[in-house]
């Protein structure tokens, strides 16, 4: 990749570029970005390839439930130790 980060307004335009795309984890945006990034790879003369696998497209949700059980076992615990 010679010549690689010896364009600042090269790199500042590719930064405008992806952060102008909406790409929430396994969404079609994170593809588009990651397909734009390879693109640009190969045109300078770099092996890219964009591998595609299953994803939990809802990040949050496993997090939440798990941060909600804990919150409730904790709750309960304190409710527990004042009515028991």
């Amino acid at each position: 990749m010679h010549g690689a980060g010896q364009d600042p307004a090269g790199l500042e335009a590719a930064l405008h570029h992806l952060a102008a795309i909406e790409r929430p984890s396994a969404s079609e945006g994170e593809r588009e970005a990651a397909e734009w990034i390879a693109a640009r790879l190969e045109a300078l003369d770099c092996e890219a390839q964009v591998e595609e696998e299953r994803a939990h497209g809802t990040y949050w949700w496993p997090l939440g439930i798990a941060a909600a059980a804990g919150a409730v076992g904790g709750a309960l615990a304190s409710w527990g130790r004042r009515h028991g």
